[in-house]
């Protein structure tokens, strides 16, 4: 049974679409979690949350160009905000409690 699954998540790395999504959700969640670092940290803005939205928009924009990987990314936005809301109720607020919301919410937006 494990050897079947190593076999098939092995398969599965191998496939240039899967690739492809998991270095975009990489990318996000590193483009995200930086935009928000840096809002915070570096520019001391009040309304730090802003920043990784823009840097959503920009890494969308560069990598994705469709409209159902938009629609995708507006249903996973909303369901991340969601996430990050519960995510900060029960384990806080934080820059790592934001990266893994992050990651939860895009790599459920690339589920097919």
């Amino acid at each position: 049974m494990q050897q079947n699954s190593r076999h098939q998540l092995s398969l599965l790395a191998r496939r240039p679409d899967v690739a492809t999504d998991v270095l975009q959700i990489i990318k996000t969640v590193i483009a995200a979690t930086g935009a928000w670092w840096l809002s915070d940290n570096v520019l001391n803005s009040q309304m730090p949350f802003l920043a990784p939205w823009a840097a959503l928009l920009t890494v969308h924009a560069t990598v994705h160009r469709s409209l159902s990987r938009g629609a995708q990314s507006t249903i996973a936005s909303t369901l991340g905000v969601a996430l990050s809301f519960l995510i900060g109720n029960y384990l806080g607020v934080s820059i790592w409690t934001f990266a893994l919301a992050l990651l939860v919410s895009c790599a459920g937006s690339s589920l097919h």
